[in-house]
């Protein structure tokens, strides 16, 4: 369902759009969002290659897909537009639009670049050093489209410039100082008026979680713990977002990253709370359950939930996949031994008595 209290889907011309949202708006892409996996020879080429056709009047418009957003009032100076679906083509448009703002200022231009940098870069108004930046991607990607939109590519470390961010921005900008030349700058910024979004506004009153899911089910299937992620953090407040996602759960997800025990562990932890040992298919759906009554009958907060999750996470990686443990003898040894049979339907019961064991014995 849609809400009446915001605009309704329309068609938009790419720069007519940015220049409808210029002052005081901030894209968002929030911390349930996959990474930025558009790679330069792929998706990005074939954006600059759709674009030089557009450039060289081959055709009239071109269209690049859906711009879906949830629409938050962030304070009385700031809008948050929290990107639903269209991360990718919305972070590489940002950063096409860094690459001309350069080409313009290398070649002495400096008002054009001083333009597309006020009018589509930043907004002047706010001081926040945050909230300046139109774009505010993943929490991965912040730190190096940070130091490239504020001219500070010098400080970019080596490890950044592994970054899809990074080599997509290098690979934009050598395209476009290959077109430059051949056509006025101002040409080659109107150029994306050429193409154009479905724009789907989403007000608060919309499921966007339900929404996401639905999208999402179309591409690359999302895991459980991917839509586990997403319904605890999608429908809160960008900051607190980014402070729970920090906190509590890139932390878990650092525990399984090598060994892909993510989804086990939801369902180990899960039998644990409920006492039932579901099947894998339904973990997201049990784990729905188990939520709302924790939230709404016990009273938990999200951050508390995140905080019992982290911890039985804990538990679960010391008992089957750490090396070595802080137990002592002969707890230690027995279960280097119980590691060995590696009878994980035994983790609910397991978990519990290591939690006893934290609870009487903290260290």
């Amino acid at each position: 369902k849609m809400n009446n209290n915001v605009p309704k889907p329309e068609r938009k011309p790419l720069l007519t759009f940015l220049n409808e949202v210029r002052e005081n708006k901030q894209f968002v892409i929030p911390v349930y969002q996959r990474n930025y996996i558009w790679q330069s020879n792929k998706q990005v080429k074939k954006f600059i290659d759709d674009y030089e056709l557009v450039l060289k009047n081959a055709t009239d418009a071109h269209f690049i897909g859906i711009l879906m957003f949830l629409i938050i009032q962030k304070s009385i100076t700031l809008t948050e537009y929290s990107i639903v679906d269209g991360q990718q083509r919305t972070i590489t448009i940002f950063l096409f639009l860094q690459a001309l703002k350069e080409i313009a200022k290398e070649n002495g231009n400096i008002e054009f670049a001083k333009n597309i940098e006020t009018k589509y870069l930043t907004n002047p108004n706010i001081a926040d050093a945050v909230e300046k930046l139109k774009l505010k991607p993943l929490v991965s990607d912040d730190e190096v489209y940070r130091k490239i939109v504020l001219d500070q590519q010098s400080t970019i470390t080596h490890d950044e410039k592994k970054s899809n961010v990074y080599i997509n921005y290098e690979y934009i900008k050598r395209r476009l100082k290959e077109m430059y030349g051949n056509y006025p700058i101002e040409d080659m910024l109107e150029a994306l008026d050429k193409f154009y979004f479905v724009i789907i506004p989403l007000g608060n009153g919309d499921n966007a979680q339900e929404i996401f899911e639905t999208i999402n089910s179309a591409g690359a299937e999302l895991s459980k713990s991917d839509l586990i992620r997403n319904y605890i953090l999608m429908n809160i407040d960008s900051t607190e977002q980014e402070r729970l996602f920090n906190d509590y759960w890139q932390p878990v997800e650092e525990l399984f990253e090598k060994n892909g025990k993510m989804e086990n562990f939801f369902r180990m932890f899960l039998a644990n709370q409920t006492k039932v040992l579901d099947n894998m298919e339904d973990i997201y759906n049990v784990f729905q359950k188990w939520f709302i009554n924790e939230r709404d009958e016990s009273g938990r907060s999200v951050e508390d939930i995140l905080k019992i999750i982290k911890k039985y996470a804990t538990y679960y990686y010391n008992i089957f996949i750490a090396f070595n443990n802080n137990f002592e003898s002969p707890i230690k040894e027995s279960l280097e031994e119980f590691k060995k049979s590696t009878i994980e339907p035994t983790a609910p019961l397991l978990m519990e008595v290591y939690n006893l064991y934290e609870t009487k014995n903290p260290y």
